[in-house]
C-alpha cells in the first residue's frame, strides 16, 4: 500500500479571493464541490478500500488546511 505524505509549504500562499463566509461555509462549499467530482469516480472505485481511504485522507487534509488558514487570519 502506498503512503501519502503531507508536505508543509513554508511560503505564504497567494490568497484566493472568495465570496464565501467563514470557515464553516468554505468547508461546506469545498465538500459539495468534491462530492460532485467524486460521483463518477465512486461508480468506478467505490468498492476499492484504498480509494475510499485516500478520499478520507484528502478531505481531512483539506479541512485541516482551511481551519489553519482561519486561525492564521484571526
Amino acid at each position: 500500500m502506498q503512503t501519502l505524505k503531507i508536505v508543509v509549504d513554508n511560503q505564504k500562499p497567494t490568497p484566493i479571493e472568495t465570496e464565501a463566509g467563514g470557515t464553516a461555509d468554505k468547508m461546506v462549499c469545498m465538500l459539495t464541490y468534491l462530492k460532485s467530482l467524486e460521483q463518477a469516480a465512486e461508480q468506478v472505485h467505490g468498492d476499492n478500500e484504498d480509494w475510499r481511504y485516500g478520499r478520507y485522507l484528502f478531505h481531512t487534509a483539506m479541512i485541516a488546511a482551511i481551519k489553519k488558514e482561519a486561525v492564521q487570519e484571526h
